[in-house]
């Protein structure tokens, strides 16, 4: 039966068939669902492990009171709550005093964090090194080379590759929902979850992929270092949700929207049981997040349905980028249309989260931290455009070597660098700082900000200007020879961004004492209030000075790499032509 269900498969999807066929044997299927059924039986043990027994006398799943004689008055135990373990005359606990609704909701939710942590991080390692072996093997390439689709063939990946992941799961799925049932949770909310983690499989799935094409250099590394950073990412998300400040006020709630436990909250809140009697996952934070004044997450409807929104809206560009990459190593992930889309839309997003109403000071005070966060935010993401858009040597020497040969090109010069997928990406980054400043901008000019409105100001024209330098410093080092230059480009701007701040740490700089240099740094934004103008504005002219350097070094480098490329194109031709005649 298994083996006809897969030939269907193949009919559909010819990759998920070939993944499937490698996977679904009985070994590993024996393995996985005596692993899935010890680890049922082992969690729903350590849970009974941890009600009460006869010796307690306050307990979390206890529900009575203790009696007005109870000898702990006497002792000065006052403050025992509602989590008092009755017993009858012969010293038994009494069954009604057993919270069972909470015992429950306490597995469902232990289930649901261990469900999101192997789903992600297992599933993103499994990925990224099923596409780093079919590299190493050839594999890749002949599969590049089938009459498939790219969309047919990732997802093959994405449902194949995990499929002993997914069976383990589903194996679990019976206990989780019937935990959930008991509980009290209802059934819709149960089923909301379940696609919530669908979403963020997806999300996390399709990042997985974009990461196994572009890192192909790191070999054996590349899996281990792309699930560590998933599961260091899912680790910090529940502790914040588990906490009671379960949001920021700021641009970090973006983050925790890529949390597929950020649901968790509602489910625990539809049970009935009071935050006092569960002390985790509460709603109050999550109904109090604003996103441009309005309270989406006051409900569950419109909370559940942004969060999947925000998966949905993120992997549809994560797909972008596997379509233009997977057939073509060469191509940038996005081209500069998309990139403009993508930094108008992401900038935006973060803008809303940012413009909460801040939770502590007055109100100039903590929106300077709300924006310093969304600085140094967008300072981390056009690193990443950086990345996606620079093009390497030899994609930017067939450039040059084409303008050369086609003299009407060159009258285009500036639609090329802005559209172009082959030019260089230094103007195309200027855009999109351009584009994200004029967002920021009126927000700045409109809000009442007082003291730190000028500050502001000057502290996103000097993070433009730095990411512009540093971009212009990335895109020229792709220019070397060498095959590590990507690392090179990497290794160069982390150092500048890195080494500074800790010299500053060294020598003890404050930048309240000492502006002038923090000025040159990644987070200028946090000395710009104690800079006068004059030194601010000579920070500004000393970094584009600098961009104008590194950028005019770079276009006399390709100029003679495309002089040199036609000179020895048109001495084949006449080399060529001479041997004719």
């Amino acid at each position: 039966m298994l083996s006809s269900l897969i030939d269907r498969v193949g009919e559909w999807n010819p990759q998920l068939f070939r993944e499937l066929k490698g996977r679904l044997k009985m070994r590993p299927v024996a393995i996985i669902v005596g692993l899935s059924g010890l680890g049922q039986v082992l969690l729903y043990l350590f849970y009974q492990g941890l009600l009460p027994t006869q010796n307690s006398y306050d307990h979390r799943y206890c529900l009575g009171a203790p009696p007005p004689d109870w000898y702990g008055y006497q002792n000065g135990y006052t403050s025992i709550p509602n989590n008092f373990c009755q017993k009858d005359a012969a010293g038994n606990l009494l069954a009604s005093t057993i919270n069972s609704q909470l015992w429950w909701l306490d597995l469902f939710v232990c289930m649901s964090i261990i469900g999101i942590f192997a789903l992600l991080v297992v599933g993103v390692y499994m990925l990224i090194s099923d596409l780093s072996r079919e590299e190493r093997r050839g594999t890749l390439g002949f599969i590049r080379l089938s009459p498939q689709s790219t969309a047919s063939i990732l997802t093959g990946k994405i449902l194949g590759v995990p499929v002993l992941l997914y069976l383990f799961g589903l194996l679990a799925l019976p206990l989780h929902l019937a935990a959930g049932l008991v509980a009290g949770i209802p059934l819709h909310l149960i089923l909301s979850f379940y696609v919530v983690l669908a979403a963020s499989c997806a999300f996390f799935y399709s990042g997985a992929l974009v990461y196994g094409l572009v890192s192909s250099g790191l070999g054996n590394f590349q899996a281990w270092f792309a699930s560590g950073a998933v599961l260091f990412f899912v680790s910090v998300m529940t502790a914040i949700v588990i906490s009671p400040d379960a949001t920021a006020g700021n641009a970090v709630d973006w983050l925790i929207q890529l949390y597929p436990g950020i649901t968790l909250p509602y489910l625990v809140d539809a049970t009935g049981i009071s935050q006092e009697v569960v002390n985790y996952l509460s709603v109050k934070n999550l109904a109090e997040l604003q996103f441009f004044g309005l309270n989406l997450w006051s409900n569950s409807v419109t909370g559940i349905g942004f969060t999947c929104l925000n998966y949905l809206f993120w992997s549809y560009w994560f797909w972008q980028g596997l379509q233009r990459r997977f057939h073509d190593s060469h191509k940038t992930l996005l081209s500069k249309l998309q990139s403009y889309l993508v930094t108008a839309s992401l900038t935006l997003i973060l803008l809303g989260f940012t413009l909460q109403k801040p939770s502590w000071g007055d109100y100039p005070q903590g929106m300077f931290e709300h924006f310093v966060v969304l600085f140094s935010f967008g300072f981390v993401l056009f690193l990443g455009a950086i990345a996606l858009l620079s093009p390497h040597r030899q994609t930017l020497y067939d450039w040059a070597r084409f303008r050369h040969q086609n003299p009407s090109h060159r009258r285009n010069l500036m639609k090329d660098l802005l559209w172009g997928e082959k030019s260089p990406a230094t103007l195309a980054i200027a855009v999109n700082l351009a584009i994200s400043c004029a967002i920021i901008v009126p927000c700045l000019v409109l809000l009442p900000l007082k003291e730190y409105k000028i500050p502001f100001l000057f502290g996103l024209l000097l993070t433009a200007s730095i990411t512009l330098l540093y971009a212009a410093i990335a895109q020229s080092l792709l220019l070397m020879k060498t095959r590590k230059r990507a690392l090179w480009a990497a290794g160069t701007v982390s150092a500048a961004m890195i080494l500074p701040l800790i010299c500053f740490a060294v020598f003890r700089i404050d930048p309240n004492l000492n502006p002038g240099v923090w000025l040159f740094s990644f987070v200028p934004v946090v000395a710009t209030q104690y800079a006068q103008t004059t030194t601010v504005l000579l920070a500004i002219l000393g970094e584009w000075t600098a961009i104008l350097l590194v950028n005019f070094q770079m276009t006399k480098q390709l100029q003679k790499a495309g002089e040199s490329e036609t000179k020895a194109l048109l001495s084949s031709r006449s080399n060529a032509a001479a041997a004719i005649g």
